[in-house]
């Protein structure tokens, strides 16, 4: 589903006015640093074993699989920002990146990613999480689908801010115990998240969610774009 058309004329206006700088501190940022890995759906996790270990190498196959995939997407680009941190800042186009990172280290990450409902003592509704997924992905699509009509070459990097957006809701999806995340905002918890992980700066401001603290005119764009597509997506 495609945003409103007056939702769209607005988008496509460029942003006026300086962008508000708001850092996190030296506390938040170290309290990300033990954050676990995101599990993947099991599904996603045994596909994507199953395309690595063929003897005919699908690209386009293996990118859909990781870009369908909350668990995987956040999985892969920490190894791609790790390894490529140059490459991975200029172009967030995920296939390009998955030649980038090669075969043999995408085959540690999808045998080192957990799955959801297969680790045994998991407290995790693996129901919630699916439904979770689900709704991620059908942000992403709609951000795909509008940024492509109002600003093609940005459509990758929109898929990406649309699938990860509420990447702060998934610590308490997850049943995870991290101190200092119980009374933050899932905004607050998002940032921390993504700054921990070393993610590009126009995420980070996407996954906190504060246009008034977006430090780029594309980021304060991509979060009006993302905000505009979600309300029938996410309503219960």
């Amino acid at each position: 589903m495609l945003a409103h058309p007056k939702a769209l004329s607005q988008l496509a206006q460029p942003c006026k006015g300086p962008c508000i700088h708001s850092l996190p501190t030296h506390s938040q940022v170290e309290c990300g640093a033990a954050l676990p890995d995101l599990p993947a759906l099991a599904k996603s996790g045994v596909l994507l074993q199953m395309l690595l270990a063929s003897n005919v190498v699908d690209l386009e196959a293996i990118t859909q699989v990781i870009r369908d995939d909350v668990g995987l997407t956040t999985q892969f680009l920490r190894l791609a920002l790790r390894e490529f941190p140059h490459v991975s800042r200029r172009s967030l186009k995920l296939q390009e990146l998955v030649v980038h990172v090669g075969l043999q280290a995408l085959g540690a990450m999808a045998a080192g990613t957990k799955l959801l409902g297969c680790t045994p003592g998991d407290d995790v509704d693996v129901q919630a999480c699916s439904a979770f997924w689900a709704r991620a992905r059908q942000t992403a699509h709609t951000a795909e689908q509008v940024a492509a009509e109002i600003s093609p070459e940005d459509r990758d990097l929109a898929y990406l801010a649309g699938l990860l957006r509420r990447l702060g809701s998934l610590p308490v999806l997850l049943s995870w115990r991290i101190p200092g995340f119980d009374l933050a905002s899932p905004g607050e918890i998002g940032l921390r998240m993504a700054k921990s992980w070393n993610f590009p700066q126009v995420l980070v401001d996407v996954i906190r969610g504060d246009e008034r603290a977006c430090r780029s005119r594309k980021s304060r764009w991509l979060l009006r774009l993302i905000n505009s597509a979600e309300p029938s997506i996410w309503c219960d």
